[in-house]
């Protein structure tokens, strides 16, 4: 009968042997352990069965596999050696203790980094002061603990994982946001009836009756006054970076477009006001953004789920009492942003297991 310990010691051993690490020591005696190269700094992996060994034995081991890293450190020249020391028990309060001695480490030649994985509470623990995000060690070893499997080579962080490395194309929209407003304030002011008009701000009857369609999309390029424009500007850079990084620059610029469009749809259908702006697209960055944390159920970058639902919330209630502002455009936009920010994270979602479930056939 495979105890619960060797399952979630053969799901580390999948994400391990994907992430690079090899097997450097082990057998029915003696825990595996996994160590990896990068650089000046040779890491490793120990896993032990606290409730098999018990503290005795354990404490012997653990100082056999420091001393078996040391001689590595010293036949590959690392200038460091760092440890990551996941002690495994069904009760973690009987070994909770351990981690208050997590100091006494660290001016050791192997630098170890305490972890107690706890079965029964399904929780990870560490010393409060260790830094136990350290190579997402805590990530691969709370999904093995929460029978999550092995993970790809290219997951690599606790939050989302990011499509592109730098994204640039949220502040090429920026730029030709400000490039617009200066045209606008040189013709006459941003705030002007005529010079919105002429640029292509929403107006009902322009659009219906003279058939100048244009403006649907013109008008989220479009900002009245420069306040407007520095307040859609911050709201573009905080969302707009991190969604073309998790999503992807097409995926980005197509919600942004999209829900741009849609905002300026409701706007059309609900007021006859003239508007202009990019705040449908914004709302509907989002809701993308609101979509892809309720699904992965993981942060975009410190922006979990409930501070993004209430980023939307406030966003809405100030549209609703706030005069002269076009909340149709937000409503609109943020909808349509929620419902292609759910697809295409359900999309990434499939990938990433069909990914997982192909690594694990082939280790």
């Amino acid at each position: 009968m495979v105890s619960v310990y060797h399952e979630f010691a053969q799901r580390m051993e999948s994400t391990l042997l994907t992430q690079g690490f090899q097997q450097v020591r082990g057998g029915a005696a003696f825990p595996a352990v996994y160590s990896r190269q990068e650089g000046a700094v040779r890491y490793a992996f120990a896993l032990w069965d606290a409730d098999e060994l018990g503290v005795e034995t354990l404490t012997a081991q653990e100082a056999a596999v420091v001393q078996t890293l040391q001689a590595l450190h010293e036949e590959d020249g690392a200038r460091s050696v760092i440890l990551f020391n996941a002690v495994c028990a069904a009760h973690g309060a009987a070994w909770a203790s351990r981690l208050d001695k997590q100091e006494a480490f660290y001016n050791q030649p192997v630098y170890t980094i305490e972890y107690l994985v706890c079965f029964e509470e399904e929780q990870l623990r560490f010393h409060p002061d260790a830094p136990a995000s350290m190579l997402h060690a805590d990530v691969w070893l709370s999904d093995a603990l929460h029978n999550k499997g092995s993970l790809p080579a290219s997951r690599v962080t606790a939050e989302n994982k990011p499509a592109v490395k730098q994204e640039w194309l949220v502040y090429l929209i920026l730029v030709l946001n400000a490039l617009v407003l200066t045209l606008m304030e040189m013709q006459g002011g941003s705030t002007n009836m005529d010079v919105l008009l002429r640029f292509g701000a929403l107006e009902r009857d322009l659009i219906v009756t003279n058939g100048e369609y244009w403006r649907i999309g013109m008008a989220m390029f479009m900002h009245i006054g420069v306040t407007h424009f520095l307040y859609n500007g911050l709201s573009l850079y905080v969302f707009g970076t991190r969604l073309e990084r998790h999503f992807g620059r097409g995926k980005f610029i197509l919600i942004y477009l999209v829900t741009g469009v849609a905002g300026n749809l409701v706007q059309l259908i609900i007021s006859d006001a003239v508007c202009a702006g990019a705040s449908g697209a914004i709302y509907g960055l989002m809701g993308a953004a609101l979509a892809l944390t309720q699904r992965t159920r993981k942060s975009v970058d410190g922006l979990s789920f409930y501070i993004m639902l209430i980023f939307v919330v406030v966003g809405i209630a100030q549209g609703l009492v706030t005069p002269g502002i076009g909340n149709g455009a937000h409503i609109g936009g943020m909808i349509a942003g929620y419902l292609m920010g759910f697809v295409m994270s359900g999309a990434s979602i499939e990938r990433q297991q069909t990914e997982r479930q192909q690594t694990e056939q082939s280790s």
